[in-house]
Order: structure tokens, then C-alpha cells, then sequence
């Protein structure tokens, strides 16, 4: 049963990697290919191709911002709203005290999601997990998201994994943030946005990092979820059957 569900595992993993309308481990070294990545305020921050300094044999892109403004990287995509499913991988220096990462889901005019993992305050050990649309500052983030949880914890010294997946028969978006070290849940939310359309595509993601403290961004996937889903049914049934 054990080998039967770490194959399930494995052809998962196979399935979104070569499915992915996006995919991105940094391995490449830099920004240029497959995807291409445009940074689109070169004056703001820095970042740098790195070894990851949480694993081993591995490498991320390493980024900052300012205080006051994000260092921002768009890479094209076209993907339909309906049924997708995005997960991205976001790490803080353990030396942090503030850090601030915007994700974004862009359709061909507006953003679909954007969402935003933040230190409450200098030290504070929180972390604020807020999710929009269109937003146009920091107040209207909030405005949006007025019930925003507080998680107790925070990325620093180790990766999270933030994720969101569209039910493909509903106007659910599920999200959740996942400790990768060992697949332990950090916080989940449901976000209903009726004004997604069925037919509406994920033109662009942009990854977005403010604050002068390193941090971390590794494995970027969007995918079309209903393989995924169809192999998760087929080891539910697999399951089903070894009981029988």
C-alpha cells in the first residue's frame, strides 16, 4: 500500500511538471528562459539566482525590495480559471525582522487573485495572509479582506508552500500555505469571487517582494487541475480496493 501511494505521489508530481502551463525551479540559473521572467522596476531592489540556503543541492531565486516598494517579476500565461491550480514556494531569512510577498493572478485586464503574505510588525512573530482583487494600496487590501487571519508563525529559516486551486463546478478558490520540509498545514481559507468568469484566462503571474530582508521564492507551477484530479480519484480508488 505504501509503495502504491508514493508511485501516486511521484505521478502527481510527473503530472504537474509536464502539464504545467508554467513552471519554474530556478535551476536554469537566471531569468531568461523557459519561462521568461521581466523584472518591471529594475530601480527597486535586487535579486540573484542562489544556492538555497535551507536545502541541499538546490537553487531559488533570492530577492529585496525597498521599505516602501516592491521588486516585481511578470512571466506570461494562459490558463484557464476554471480548474487551476498554482502553488509557489516562499522563504524568509531567519535574520528578518520585516518581509512582505504579493502574489499575482492576472486575466487579460484585471487581476484575478492577488494575494499577500506579510510580518504584521517588526518581530512580531505573525504572519498576515491577505487575499484581493484589483487592490490599489495597503487600505484597500484590507478593506477587501477585513477578516485576514493572523497566523502564529512565520516563514523564517524555512520554506512554505502557498497554494490555490479553483473547484472546476463551483466559484470556490481554495488556498492553503503547506511547511514543505514535511507537508504539515501552516493555515487554509475558501474565497468565493463570483466575478471570475468560467471562460476567463490566467494571462500572467507577477511574484512580487518588498522589504530590505532577504527572501526566497523557488518551484512556481500553474497547472490545469482536472489531471490532478483524475489521478486523486484514481488513488482513492486504489485505496478503496487494498481495504477490500
Amino acid at each position: 500500500m505504501k509503495k502504491t501511494l508514493l508511485v501516486l505521489a511521484v505521478l502527481i508530481m510527473l503530472n504537474r511538471v509536464t502539464n504545467a502551463n508554467l513552471f519554474d525551479n530556478f535551476e536554469d540559473g537566471d531569468l531568461t528562459n523557459n519561462p521568461t521572467w521581466s523584472v518591471t522596476n529594475p530601480n527597486i531592489g535586487a535579486h540573484s539566482i542562489v544556492s538555497d540556503p535551507f536545502r541541499s543541492n538546490n537553487t531559488s531565486l533570492q530577492a529585496i525590495g525597498t521599505m516602501t516598494a516592491h521588486r516585481c517579476f511578470v512571466t506570461p500565461a494562459n490558463t484557464l480559471t476554471t480548474g487551476f491550480y498554482f502553488e509557489v514556494e516562499y522563504a524568509v531569512s531567519p535574520f528578518a525582522d520585516e518581509f512582505n510577498f504579493i502574489l499575482g493572478l492576472h486575466g487579460q485586464n484585471d487581476s484575478i487573485l492577488e494575494t499577500m503574505i506579510a510580518s504584521t510588525a517588526p518581530n512580531s512573530g505573525h504572519t498576515g495572509w491577505l487575499v484581493a482583487q484589483n487592490p490599489s494600496g495597503g487600505p484597500e487590501w484590507i478593506q477587501q479582506d477585513p477578516d485576514y487571519p493572523q497566523i502564529p508563525s512565520q516563514p523564517l529559516g524555512e520554506w512554505w508552500k502557498i497554494i490555490f486551486w479553483n473547484e472546476p463546478t463551483t466559484e470556490i478558490i481554495a488556498g492553503e500555505i503547506r511547511r514543505v520540509n514535511d507537508n504539515s498545514l501552516v493555515w487554509s481559507r475558501t474565497l468565493s469571487f463570483p466575478s471570475i468568469s468560467s471562460n476567463e484566462y490566467i494571462k500572467g503571474v507577477t511574484l512580487e517582494i518588498e522589504s530590505t530582508d532577504l527572501q526566497y521564492l523557488d518551484n512556481v507551477y500553474l497547472v490545469p487541475e482536472p489531471a490532478t484530479l483524475l489521478l486523486l480519484g484514481l488513488g482513492a480508488a486504489i485505496a478503496r480496493k487494498r481495504r477490500r
